[in-house]
């Protein structure tokens, strides 16, 4: 069950990642480190959106052209993006081709209002699925808790599209 996040009155504008991230104990990751990551990040992220384009299918030269926009230092493996796209629960490659990448929303509860931005949504055989992409393979029990607190938040954007509840799904895709 979905709870409301505890907010103070005087705020008015909230991102769903201040709300996640403002709740994290200390990270001890150097600047570079987060650098990288973030970059990864959106590397990864260019890359899946890309596929939505029927042109762009060739994952070689993707992951290189995203590595080298985003200046990632490591090399994003090919295999693993291909691997990730085979996944049937999520039925990653199907989201992306039907679903909605990018998806920026706003949920005005009285006071507070609250945005947020899904990686991809997408409903594939009744389901709705709601994927948040993640640059990392290894997660942290605190870094799984923080990722499912997002895509619930992001769930409850998407059922305010009139999506029924228990027809959503929620994932963390990480290549």
């Amino acid at each position: 069950t979905l709870k409301a996040p505890t907010v103070n009155r005087k705020v008015s504008q909230l991102t769903v990642t201040h709300l996640v991230q403002n709740r994290l104990s200390e990270v001890s990751l150097s600047i570079e480190k987060q650098l990288e990551s973030q970059q990864r990040g959106q590397a990864i992220h260019y890359i899946f959106e890309e596929l939505k384009n029927p042109k762009n299918q060739n994952l070689i030269s993707l992951c290189g052209l995203a590595r080298k926009r985003y200046g990632v230092s490591e090399s994003i493996d090919p295999a693993l993006v291909s691997e990730t796209l085979l996944l049937k629960n999520p039925p990653l490659r199907e989201i992306i081709e039907k679903g909605k990448t990018e998806w920026p929303f706003v949920i005005r509860e009285n006071e507070v209002t609250l945005r947020g931005q899904i990686d991809l949504w997408g409903t594939v055989d009744g389901i709705t699925w709601i994927i948040d992409y993640k640059s990392s393979r290894k997660f942290k029990e605190e870094s799984v808790a923080r990722a499912q607190e997002q895509l619930e938040l992001y769930a409850l954007a998407v059922h305010k599209t009139g999506v029924n509840w228990n027809d959503i799904r929620l994932a963390i895709v990480a290549p």
